[in-house]
C-alpha cells in the first residue's frame, strides 16, 4: 500500500466516525425533545385537571364550596351565628339576598312605637276572636255553625287572620304566617307546618342563600329571619301574598302520624306527666281555656282556638288555608315527599340549581354544638333535597294539567 492510499483509507474512516458522531447526538437531541414535549404535555394535562376540578366546585351551590374559616360571626355583626363563611360575611349588608334591590325590596318592617301597638292589638284581637272551622264535611255543618263563628253569610268572605303575628309569639297566638318564609331566587312562599319537615325546609332554605353551616339549626341564624314573611313589611307580604307570578306551596301530613309526633316530642319529651289519651281528650275539650300553649309553666290550653300551640293546631289553619284555599297553589305530602318536593322544585326552577346538589349525612350525625355543623363530605353523604327513597305518584297544583 502506498502513503497515498493509506491517507485515503484514514480520510475515508475519519468522515464514517464523524457521521457516527453526528448521528448519535442528534438521536440524543431528539429524545430530550421528545421528553420535553412530553412533561410539557403532562403539566398541561396537570393544569387542565385543576381547572376542571375548580370549574366543578365552582359549579356547585355557594353552600357546597370550600369552607374558608371554623369559626362563627359574632360580637355585634349583622350575621351573627353564621358558622364557616368568609368573614367578609359578618358584616354584609346583602345576605342572604343576592343584590341590595332584593335586600330592600324584602327588608323587615320597622314600625313606629304606634304602629307597633297597633298591629299588636290587631293580632290580638284575631286571637280571641276569630275561629276558624275545625269540621267541613259534615252534612248538617251549616245548621250546627261547626263551620266557624267568622261567617254571618255564605256569601261573605271569612276575616282573616292578620299576617305578622309571630312578632309576639312563636307558639299559642303566633298566627297562620308564623312558619312562613320566601325562596326569592324560586320566587317561592313556602307555608311551613310544624311537624310536617318544617325544619328540613328551613335548612334547605339556608342553602339556597349559601349558608355553609345549612345543616345546623335555622331557627334562630339571622339569614333565615330575614327570609320570613311575617317579618316583612305589611305592604310587601300582601304584595307577595295576591301576587300572580310567586307560587305558594304548602305541605302536609297525616293528622293522626302528626298529633303523634307533636306529643311525643313537646308533651312527652317535654318531661309532662301527661298520657296521650289525656292530652287528646285537652285538645278535643269544647271548653276553650288559657291563651298559652303553657307546655312547661302552665297546664295545656284546652280546646282549638289561635292561642292553640302551632305544633298541634289544625294544618288547615296555617296560611289561612281553611278560608283562603284558592291562594295556594301547591300541597305536597310528607309521606309522597320524595316526588313532590322534587316536583315542587322543579316547577320553580330550584331543583337542578340547589335541590339535586344538596346533601345529608349518612345515618345518624350528632354534633356537641347544633348551630355549627359542618356540610358532610361526598362520601358520607346522600344527595337530593328530601330524595329518601320514598315514592309518590301526584301533588295538587292549581295548574297541574299546564
Amino acid at each position: 500500500m502506498t502513503c497515498l492510499q493509506g491517507r485515503r483509507i484514514a480520510g475515508r474512516n475519519g468522515a464514517m466516525l464523524l457521521v457516527l458522531l453526528l448521528t448519535v447526538v442528534l438521536a440524543g437531541v431528539l429524545v430530550i425533545v421528545m421528553q420535553g414535549k412530553q412533561l410539557h404535555a403532562g403539566k398541561n394535562d396537570g393544569t387542565r385537571g385543576a381547572k376542571a376540578s375548580k370549574q366543578k366546585r365552582l359549579d356547585l351551590p355557594l353552600a357546597l364550596r370550600n369552607i374558608t374559616r371554623e369559626g362563627c360571626c359574632g360580637g355585634l355583626s349583622a350575621m351573627k351565628g353564621l358558622c364557616f363563611t368568609d368573614p367578609a360575611a359578618c358584616n354584609s349588608t346583602t345576605y342572604p339576598f343576592r343584590s341590595k334591590e332584593e335586600g330592600d325590596k324584602f327588608a323587615p318592617w320597622e314600625p313606629t312605637k304606634g304602629q307597633e301597638y297597633a298591629h299588636q292589638k290587631r293580632c290580638e284581637r284575631a286571637n280571641f276572636h276569630l275561629r276558624p272551622p275545625t269540621r267541613w264535611c259534615s252534612s248538617n255543618a251549616a245548621s250546627t255553625g261547626s263551620t266557624g263563628s267568622n261567617s254571618s253569610s255564605e256569601n261573605e268572605p271569612a276575616p282573616l287572620h292578620p299576617f305578622g303575628c309571630s312578632r309576639y309569639s312563636m307558639t299559642g297566638g303566633s298566627g297562620p304566617y308564623d312558619r312562613a318564609v320566601i325562596f326569592p331566587e324560586g320566587k317561592l312562599i313556602f307555608c311551613g307546618i310544624p311537624k310536617v319537615s318544617t325544619s328540613e325546609w328551613f335548612k334547605f332554605l339556608r342553602f339556597t342563600a349559601g349558608a355553609t353551616d345549612y345543616l345546623s339549626m335555622a331557627h334562630y341564624k339571622p339569614d333565615f329571619n330575614r327570609l320570613r314573611l311575617d317579618g316583612m313589611r305589611p305592604e310587601t307580604q300582601k304584595e307577595l301574598w295576591d301576587s300572580r307570578t310567586w307560587t305558594r306551596a304548602v305541605f302536609i301530613r297525616d293528622p293522626a302520624q302528626r298529633l303523634l309526633s307533636a306529643y311525643l316530642d313537646k308533651i312527652a319529651g317535654g318531661g309532662n306527666n301527661v298520657s296521650f289519651a289525656e292530652f287528646v281528650d285537652v285538645i278535643a275539650n269544647p271548653e276553650i281555656t288559657g291563651h298559652s300553649s303553657g307546655m312547661k309553666t302552665g297546664p295545656i290550653q284546652t280546646g282549638l282556638s289561635w292561642f292553640t300551640d302551632p305544633h298541634w293546631r289544625p294544618q288547615a289553619w296555617s296560611c289561612n288555608m281553611s278560608e283562603d284555599l284558592p291562594h295556594i297553589d301547591y300541597v305536597g305530602t310528607l309521606d309522597r315527599s320524595a316526588f313532590h318536593t322534587k316536583n315542587l322544585l322543579e316547577r320553580v326552577g330550584l331543583w337542578d340549581s340547589y335541590g339535586k346538589h344538596y346533601r345529608v349525612y349518612n345515618g345518624s350525625h350528632s354534633s356537641t354544638n347544633p348551630h355549627g355543623i359542618h356540610p358532610p363530605a361526598l362520601h358520607e353523604s346522600r344527595i337530593g333535597f328530601m330524595q329518601d327513597g320514598s315514592t309518590g305518584k301526584s301533588g295538587h297544583h292549581r295548574n297541574a294539567q299546564q
